[in-house]
C-alpha cells in the first residue's frame, strides 16, 4: 500500500509523455494516440532527454492502477508525473481537418508548476512521424538540436504502415 505510492527515484529532467488524445474519435486513428507517444518519446531521447519508455509508463500505470487506455484529467496526468518523478509531462491530442492531421500538445513543468502554451503542429496523415518530430522541436523549443533526432524519425518514417501494424499489435497485447 504504501510502498506503492513512493515515487521512482528518477533523473531530474525526466520526462513523461502521455498518449493523445483521439479528439476526431475517428476509429481508424485510435491506435495512433499511443504511436505519438512512442514516436515524441523516442525522438526526445534521441536528442538527450531522459522520456520515460512506453513499458514504463505501462508498469507506472499499471503500478497505480490506472487502465492504459483510459482517458485521464490533467490533474490526474501531473498527479501520475509526479508519482514517477518526473520533471516534466507532456499531453497532448489528435484530430483531423479533412485529410490534414492537426497535432496539439502542451509540456507541463511539474517542478515549476508550469503549463506551457498549446504547440500545434499540422501535417498529411501519411506524413505522421515528421508531424510528430515538428512537435518535439516546438515543445522543447532551442532546448535541441533538429538534427539530433533524425535517427527515431528514420526508425517510423521508413514505414508509416509498419509502424501502425507495431503499434497496433501493442495495442492488442494490453
Amino acid at each position: 500500500g504504501a510502498q506503492a505510492r513512493m515515487p521512482e527515484p528518477a533523473a531530474r529532467e525526466r520526462v513523461l509523455v502521455m498518449p493523445f488524445e483521439n479528439a476526431s474519435q475517428a476509429a481508424r486513428l485510435a491506435w495512433l494516440g499511443e504511436g505519438f507517444a512512442i514516436l515524441l518519446a523516442d525522438d526526445l531521447r534521441s536528442a538527450g532527454v531522459d522520456a520515460m519508455t512506453r513499458d514504463e509508463r505501462l508498469r507506472a500505470f499499471d503500478r497505480f492502477q490506472v487502465p492504459p487506455r483510459a482517458t485521464l484529467s490533467r490533474a490526474t496526468v501531473i498527479r501520475i508525473g509526479e508519482l514517477v518523478g518526473a520533471a516534466d509531462v507532456v499531453a497532448g491530442s489528435m484530430d483531423l481537418d479533412g485529410e490534414t492531421l492537426v497535432l496539439k500538445a502542451r509540456r507541463i513543468h511539474l517542478d515549476a508548476g508550469r503549463l506551457d502554451p498549446e504547440a500545434i503542429e499540422r501535417g498529411a496523415l501519411g506524413e505522421f512521424p515528421d508531424t510528430c518530430h515538428r512537435l518535439a522541436l516546438r515543445l522543447w523549443a532551442g532546448e535541441f538540436e533538429s538534427a539530433g533526432s533524425a535517427e527515431a524519425r528514420g526508425r517510423a518514417g521508413a514505414s508509416p504502415a509498419a509502424f501502425e501494424q507495431y503499434v497496433k499489435g501493442l495495442l492488442a497485447e494490453t
